[in-house]
This record gives structure tokens, sequence and C-alpha cells, in this order.
């Protein structure tokens, strides 16, 4: 019963190494999402590949390589 309340999950297309991450609201390489326990499936040999999250089933938070702009 409880399933009737959770999000669908959500394929989201990988270009060039690169998805885009429904947590951080932006594309990252994704090489991040193997931390993720919103990751359902990974389609690397489809045409085009993707991978299924499945949003709010857990977190497992990693960090984030972007780089950061300091004071110089």
């Amino acid at each position: 019963m409880w399933t009737f309340f959770r999000k669908a999950p959500q394929k989201h297309i990988i270009d060039r190494g690169r998805v885009f991450c429904q947590l951080r609201g932006r594309d990252v390489e994704a090489d991040l999402c193997a931390g993720c326990r919103w990751i359902v499936e990974v389609r690397e040999d489809g045409a085009p590949p993707y991978l299924t999250c499945q949003p709010g089933s857990g977190l497992l938070l990693v960090p984030d390589p972007a780089p950061q702009s300091g004071p110089e």
C-alpha cells in the first residue's frame, strides 16, 4: 500500500559520461551515481544508455567534486 505514494522511477539519459542528478539539480559525472541509493537500474548497453532513479528511496550522500571558487 505504501508504494502507492512513492514517486515513479525516472529515466535519465547518459550523455558523454554525464547525467542529470535529481538530488543536485544539475548534470554530474555518471560515476557519482554509484554511491546514491536512489539508483534502481543502469543500462549502458541500451541506445541511448540511461540510468533509472527512484527519488526518496533512501540516500547515501557522496562528496560533490564540483570546483569551489574561493577568494583569490
